[in-house]
């Protein structure tokens, strides 16, 4: 989710690893979800990718809970 909001701004992931004041390594681990980045550090990526933090938290929230809970058909989901 974040590869595609750093792509839609026009970032190489350098670019955006800098702006974050991150390194580029962590950057794209970010993006692969490897990595669960700080409250900080994802309002750093907000604030570099124009976008509002709480925008951005809420899109990292839905895309945990997707990766935790499975998204396909049959798939369950916890409240």
């Amino acid at each position: 989710m974040i590869r595609k909001l750093r792509l839609t701004a026009g970032l190489s992931q350098e670019t955006l690893a800098d702006m974050a004041n991150v390194g580029r390594s962590y950057c794209g681990s970010i993006e692969r979800g490897e990595s669960q980045p700080t409250l900080f550090v994802i309002l750093k990526m907000a604030a570099a990718l124009e976008i509002e933090g709480h925008a951005l938290v809420r899109q990292v929230e839905h895309a945990l809970a997707r990766s935790r809970f499975g998204s396909g058909k049959g798939a369950s989901r916890r409240n």
